[in-house]
């Protein structure tokens, strides 16, 4: 079976804290949505790319949030959260409140 992340992406999301999938919205004459698989060491790093504070991030295309979310999960033995951001700055989490990203 082929892995479904490459090999550098696998080790982050296993070594990192803090694990999430985010969908930005559209930005009127820049780009559309857009998926990010994000990972950080320290939670308020999650967005970002910091190698101090272990911290990256990386586009996803051609396929689900909850696809991504599910292996980044097998991965991290423990649940990832697909959240859908709904303002250009910040994430707001669809379960309403209970945290941002998973230990």
């Amino acid at each position: 079976m082929a892995d479904f992340f490459n090999p550098d992406v696998s080790a982050a999301v296993v070594a990192a804290k803090f694990c999430r999938v985010v969908i930005y919205p559209a930005v009127r004459g820049w780009c559309g949505e857009r998926m990010q698989l994000e990972v950080a060491d320290e939670i308020d790093a999650l967005g970002y790319t910091d190698q101090r504070r272990g911290a990256g991030h990386w586009l996803v295309q051609s396929t689900t949030p909850e696809r991504v979310a599910e292996e980044a999960a097998r991965l991290r033995a423990a649940p990832v959260l697909a959240l859908r951001c709904d303002a250009s700055f910040g994430a707001v989490d669809n379960f309403e409140g209970e945290g941002l990203a998973n230990q």
